[in-house]
Order: C-alpha cells, then structure tokens, then sequence
C-alpha cells in the first residue's frame, strides 16, 4: 500500500512539474502515452492515477492548462 502511494504522489508531482514548470501543454503533439512515458509508467497506469487523484483525465488537465493559458474557454 505505502508503495502504490509513493507511486502515485510520484506521478502527482511529475504531472504538476510537466504542466507548471515544463509548460508540456503548449505542446500540441502531448500526450497521456509521453507523459506517462516521462513518468515512468505505463499509459493506462497513469490514466488511472491521474483519474483517481484528480477526478479529471489527463487531456482535461491539459485542456484546462491550455485554456488558462490563452484566457480561452470553449
């Protein structure tokens, strides 16, 4: 259990990092699969975490970002 919590806090903070600091969402070719890849875990495992932890996928972080970003909204 304290490892599945390590992992999760893992990718927490890694996706924290790729969207605030790194600004991935700028890129428009990002995806679930290359930060789960920059994560070290598999897409479906980051998926999940992402899911669980946030209550959003990871396109709607990035979506959200991007629209912070710009001041867009759709």
């Amino acid at each position: 259990m304290k490892d599945d919590r390590r992992v999760k806090l893992g990718v927490m903070d890694s996706l924290l990092k790729m969207m605030e600091e790194e600004k991935l969402f700028l890129d428009r070719d990002i995806s679930a699969e290359r930060m789960a890849a920059k994560c070290s875990c598999t897409t479906n495992e980051f998926r999940r975490i992402v899911l669980e932890e946030t209550g959003f996928t990871p396109e709607k972080i990035i979506e959200t970002y991007r629209e912070q970003h710009t001041g867009y909204s759709k």
